[in-house]
């Protein structure tokens, strides 16, 4: 059975409200939003062309530059964007990674080297904290700011998504707790011989089957 709607003056308050937070909504919608990899403290990987990549306004013209290089380009039809910046060597010494559309998107403490993935289930989301020298590691990881992890947060869908939730941690007493053991061994192994910034991008969740 279908129900009517009825509008009385009691209502119209709630209705001005809904629609001002609709107005809201699109608002936000419309700014540049750069996706997880592209936050502060982030690891771009070295030796290969940058691509920077995030949605933002149907047809808004989109700017990347960082370390002097810049390149330009238009979201799409569905309001996805994406630009490749020049290759670039490994660089310790952070730079600045600045996203602009209708809004500025600035990241601090970007650097360049090794960016690896890392997925699977529990033994590789099994985090530091864990792990049998942790009293000794934890404390340890302060040398490390170049080692750096981006946890993505768990997100069902039926269906490829094109956003997602995380965000860079640099490694420290403090952050190197949640970080996936597995991979932040792996990360200070492989820096200690390349002595270059490693990034660990981390999809891990336990119990998947895939």
């Amino acid at each position: 059975m279908n129900m009517p709607i009825i509008h009385t003056a009691a209502t119209a308050p709630i209705l001005l409200v809904f629609s001002f937070w609709a107005v809201v909504a699109t608002t936000v919608r419309a700014d540049v939003v750069p996706a997880p990899p592209f936050t502060p403290n982030a690891v771009l990987q070295r030796d290969k062309p940058i691509p920077v990549w995030g949605t933002a306004d149907v047809g808004e013209a989109v700017t990347v530059r960082f370390a002097g290089q810049s390149a330009a380009t238009t979201a799409d039809a569905q309001g996805r964007w994406r630009i490749e910046l020049p290759a670039m060597a490994a660089r310790s010494e952070p730079d600045t990674l600045v996203i602009a559309g209708k809004n500025t998107v600035t990241c601090e403490n970007v650097v360049v080297g090794e960016v690896w993935l890392i997925s699977g289930q529990s033994n590789m989301e099994w985090v530091v904290r864990e792990t049998k020298d942790a009293a000794l590691d934890l404390p340890a990881a302060e040398a490390f700011p170049l080692i750096r992890h981006l946890k993505i947060a768990r997100q069902v869908a039926d269906a490829p998504i094109i956003s997602a939730q995380g965000r860079w941690e640099v490694a420290s007493t403090a952050t190197t707790t949640e970080f996936s053991a597995v991979g932040y061994y792996f990360a200070t192994a492989i820096h200690r011989v390349l002595r270059v910034p490693v990034g660990i991008v981390n999809c891990t969740w336990g119990g998947t089957r895939i």
